[in-house]
């Protein structure tokens, strides 16, 4: 039944093996994810959520000078780690 369906879209022969679909191995049982897109994914989230976080806590620190840089910086980063959350999450559906 693979290869008939393969064949009636004109694509000659099935291809052999397990294919990677959105990070979840096809053919194997219980779909196994993989996880090294995750694991890229974090680190750039987490530094782009840092990084941005740390100049928002500049710019804010130059208009409210008696705040914590520290406290602005992880306000910032929580507040941008949420947004690409839930950015990721309405692109996920």
């Amino acid at each position: 039944m693979k290869e008939e369906r393969f064949l009636d879209r004109g694509l000659g022969k099935a291809p052999d093996g397990p294919k990677l679909i959105y990070g979840f191995r096809k053919g194997k049982p219980g779909g196994s994810v993989d996880l090294m897109p995750l694991v890229v994914l974090s680190v750039v989230w987490v530094a782009a959520a840092s990084g941005t976080g740390f100049l928002l806590a500049l710019l804010a620190r130059r208009v409210h000078p008696s705040l914590s840089l520290v406290k602005l910086w992880f306000f910032y980063t929580i507040l941008m780690a949420l947004l690409v959350a839930f950015i990721l999450l309405i692109a996920w559906f």
